[in-house]
């Protein structure tokens, strides 16, 4: 419900509008007056009960802050990204990183996702596509996994390694 309240007066809060309702891209008239096809408010209304005490709610002065994460930096600025690409790869380019041999740049693309650069960072940093980075990283993880699962053998029957659910 706070989250909802929050969401509908986040547009008044950051100064786009003076009351609610006003910004373009806003949803709270189609919570208010139930018109409009984009947004379904069925659920929020249900949850409230009916739509007046939904709205009478959203309309309530607060301090919510429950989606500001002003004290922490969740994600790496640019700035930041690039001097720990610079740092581990010693490229000060995406042609550099590029004339690196392909087993180096694989290990340079894992070591760089866990340093928390997003794979967009990484991509924009190297010139690798977010694809390919997505598949270096899932093939480390798997191999990581199946460094872990344990062997099952029995005297004539073929070894399996077994992972989770999933017996190859």
């Amino acid at each position: 419900m706070t989250v909802l309240r929050y969401i509908l007066q986040n547009p008044m809060k950051a100064g786009l509008e003076n009351s609610l309702g006003i910004y373009r891209w806003s949803s709270y008239l189609a919570y208010k007056t139930g018109q409009g096809t984009l947004t379904d408010t069925e659920f929020a209304i249900h949850l409230f009960g009916n739509r007046e005490i939904l709205i009478e709610f959203v309309n309530q002065s607060n301090e919510d802050t429950v989606m500001d994460e002003q004290d922490h930096d969740w994600r790496l600025r640019d700035d930041s990204a690039k001097a720990i690409m610079q740092r581990i790869t010693q490229c000060e380019s995406i042609e550099e990183f590029q004339l690196l041999d392909q087993s180096t740049r694989k290990d340079y693309v894992r070591r760089l996702y866990q340093e928390k650069l997003s794979m967009s960072q990484i991509s924009k940093l190297t010139g690798v596509s977010k694809a390919t980075i997505s598949r270096t990283v899932q093939l480390k993880k798997l191999e990581a996994e199946e460094m872990e699962a344990p062997l099952l053998s029995e005297p004539g029957i073929p070894l399996y390694l077994v992972n989770s659910d999933i017996i190859w």
